[in-house]
């Protein structure tokens, strides 16, 4: 796996639709865990004026244990590598504004 910040593909968009639904209802945790799975409106929540559906009520704890980790920002979801190959929070943390440009070029392929 690549070591770079990618963005959810564009089968599940992360921009929210014109009734603010993120990621056409896919639950944002599920994406984590390399699995994306679709959300359940008995399970959605408002965040910053955005719905999050999720697919259990333990992603949606999940969720709001730690908000900023899987909002929609700038309209992508921005999922970073942590695993054998290195860690890209790291280096997300040290020069975001660089690491956003690469991962909006990726999100363009």
């Amino acid at each position: 796996m690549s070591s770079a910040p990618i963005t959810a593909g564009a089968s599940h968009p992360v921009s929210h639709d014109e009734h603010f639904l993120a990621l056409e209802g896919y639950d944002p945790v599920s994406y984590f865990d390399g699995q994306p799975l679709p959300g359940w409106s008995e399970h959605s929540s408002e965040h910053a004026g955005v719905t999050y559906r999720f697919a259990s009520d333990n992603n949606k704890r999940r969720f709001y244990a730690q908000p900023l980790t899987y909002t929609v920002t700038d309209e992508r979801l921005y999922l970073l590598y942590n695993g054998k190959h290195g860690n890209t929070k790291l280096q997300w943390e040290a020069d975001e504004q660089s690491m956003k440009v690469a991962a909006d070029a990726r999100w363009a392929i």
